[in-house]
């Protein structure tokens, strides 16, 4: 029986632990990549600003989750443009450009679930002696919820990664086109 009772509070004590340590935490994130392209603005902003062609380049596509369908709204192109889409691994969700300044900032958010979780991004293209520097910002909240606070110190390792193969993508597809 001493066993039992040392286990509860040894356990107990871990779970007080992981949880207070997870309120230290910060309540939001930002993971930044950036990339330079050979290439125009104007093309660029393109690819990015139709929603259509994400599929091509980034890692929102069925080349990572055969299972993902997309459907759009109204509009594929640029400001207000939404798709929303279902798949096995990652849910549902909704990605809408939400604002476009010229061919040099672009404002997007994803929605995933029903409304469990919202990632902002933002891009940037900056002209620089026929190549643009491309910069891509994800970031979002996570609240006072001390599991979501740990859960956002691998946010940097998963998001990373995909925003560097999806702009690997898109510098071949324009560079190569």
């Amino acid at each position: 029986m001493k066993i039992v009772k040392y286990i509860l509070i040894i356990s107990s004590s871990l779970l007080l632990g992981l949880f207070l340590f997870g309120l230290f935490l910060p309540s939001e994130y930002k993971i930044e990549r950036k990339i330079e392209i050979e290439g125009s603005l104007h093309t660029i902003s393109n690819y990015i600003t139709d929603l259509t062609k994400w599929e091509e380049w980034s890692y929102m596509s069925s080349k990572k989750d055969s299972t993902m369908k997309f459907v759009y709204k109204d509009s594929q192109f640029g400001k207000n443009s939404i798709a929303n889409w279902k798949s096995e691994y990652m849910g549902e969700g909704i990605l809408k450009i939400y604002d476009v300044q010229g061919n040099h900032k672009i404002h997007y958010e994803i929605i995933i679930g029903e409304n469990d979780h919202r990632i902002n991004g933002t891009f940037t293209l900056d002209s620089l002696d026929g190549k643009v520097r491309l910069g891509w910002i994800d970031y979002g909240e996570l609240g006072i919820n001390p599991i979501a606070r740990i859960f956002g110190m691998f946010m940097e390792k998963f998001i990373g990664k995909d925003q560097e193969e999806s702009l690997q993508h898109l510098k071949k597809i324009i560079e190569h086109s």
